[in-house]
């Protein structure tokens, strides 16, 4: 961004951003306001405000991404001998660990038994399944899915018609 002050290129956000207005001495004041307001306060509280909302976020953003990042498993830091001590694991990151070891030697032909009252793995790999390849099984198929099409009737989405046919003019 320009900034028409100091006549030079700034970001346009952070750390000395362009068209800072809390550097301002003068606020300027509408006639329907209260002239008595201390905007200055004003300004000040509404900068903590959005600073605050700021760190919840990235820390909502944190907390997602160790859910998110247990399910991929151990990273290549914890290999190397930088990651998460044993001790301080969760149960969630002890158990996916677990569960992905099992798999590992299943897949080498060693299968291993579930310990004294430990529960199964729960995320195992979905079968798929396939259509019989026949032209009979295949025309009932097709001719079920059009009756099925047929015999239901036009749904109209609200939501969906108003979003198309754009705002409404009163």
């Amino acid at each position: 961004v320009f900034d028409e002050a100091t006549k030079e290129w700034k970001p346009t956000y952070g750390y000395r951003r362009g068209n800072d207005d809390t550097k301002d001495w003068l606020i300027e004041i509408p006639d329907n306001a209260d002239p008595n307001k201390d905007y200055f306060a004003e300004r000040v509280e509404k900068k903590k405000e959005r600073v605050a909302k700021n760190e919840t976020q990235r820390l909502k953003n944190l907390a997602r991404q160790m859910k998110t990042t247990m399910r991929k498993g151990p990273s290549v830091d914890a290999s190397i001998g930088i990651g998460v001590a044993p001790e301080e694991k969760s149960k969630e990151q002890l158990r996916f660990a677990v569960d992905r070891a099992k798999a590992a030697t299943a897949s080498a032909g060693k299968y291993q038994r579930l310990a004294k009252g430990e529960k199964e793995n729960v995320k195992k790999g979905k079968k798929r399944k396939f259509l019989p390849n026949e032209a009979g099984g295949e025309k009932e198929q097709a001719l079920r899915v059009l009756e099925k099409l047929k015999s239901k009737k036009a749904k109209i989405v609200e939501e969906k018609a108003a979003s198309i046919a754009g705002p409404a003019k009163q």
